[in-house]
């Protein structure tokens, strides 16, 4: 069993992967990550999986990934793949719930201006967000 330990905002968490959750629309993702992790994917905008992600902080469940990571806005990229608890601990993470609704507000404000994707660059953001995401769980 593999246990890190993820200093997130003030409190200390023990993270077991084997019980942690992903929530994707990236269908790259979803492959690649579902033989050795629980994976929740949905074809949905990224708005949705951040609605997703709040819906499950307001169950109990805590962040274990930023929900607007790394330098690329959040209305540029449609893959969103994002880390919570596997199972809701109990009290609201308060902490979980202020980033999760910062990063709701964020999305809000720079909503994407829809155009087509080539399949090419539909693959190049879904290998951005893997990309991202599987170097989060390698510091984990």
């Amino acid at each position: 069993m593999h246990h890190s330990f993820l200093v997130f905002s003030t409190e200390l968490f023990i993270i077991n992967l084997m019980n942690a959750i992903i929530l994707t629309n990236n269908p790259l993702v979803a492959a690649r990550c579902a033989d050795s992790l629980s994976v929740e994917y949905a074809a949905v905008s990224p708005m949705a999986v951040l609605v997703m992600v709040r819906d499950r902080v307001h169950l109990g469940h805590a962040l274990l990934s930023h929900p607007l990571y790394g330098s690329i806005k959040p209305n540029e990229n449609p893959y969103r793949s994002i880390l919570i608890s596997g199972s809701p601990g109990g009290a609201l993470d308060l902490d979980s719930l202020g980033i999760i609704e910062n990063g709701v507000y964020a999305y809000e404000k720079r909503q994407p201006k829809p155009a087509p994707l080539s399949e090419a660059l539909q693959r190049d953001y879904q290998e951005i967000d893997y990309q991202i995401l599987s170097n989060t769980l390698a510091q984990l």
